[in-house]
């Protein structure tokens, strides 16, 4: 079962840096370590993200440190050959549980 609800919480500018590099790309490397920069917008006490595959299995956690700019957060993964979605949960501000998903199945690149 899946349902949609109007919230100002909300996940955008996923964003990928190879280890190594300086330039961010919409789409990560596969196999290397990358820093993957997201804006989570809305109000939360609570928050994790993971990658999922495109069936919503986990693949891993993606532990959030927060980032330069309100909002902004940072991680670290490795891609696999397989495609993935980012994929946030907590609470809101009242204490309800939500999930936001982004959308797009993004496969990595050599």
């Amino acid at each position: 079962v899946m349902v949609q609800a109007r919230s100002a919480i909300g996940i955008s500018q996923i964003r990928f840096t190879p280890s190594g590099t300086t330039t961010s790309h919409a789409i990560p490397a596969v196999g290397v370590e990358n820093v993957v920069r997201m804006q989570i917008s809305g109000k939360f006490t609570e928050i994790q993200a993971s990658v999922v595959s495109g069936e919503l299995r986990r693949i891993a956690d993606l532990p959030l440190e927060p980032g330069e700019t309100e909002g902004s957060y940072v991680s670290r993964f490795t891609p696999g050959a397989q495609g993935f979605r980012v994929l946030i949960a907590g609470q809101d501000a009242e204490g309800v549980a939500f999930q936001r998903l982004h959308a797009p199945l993004l496969t990595a690149v050599r």
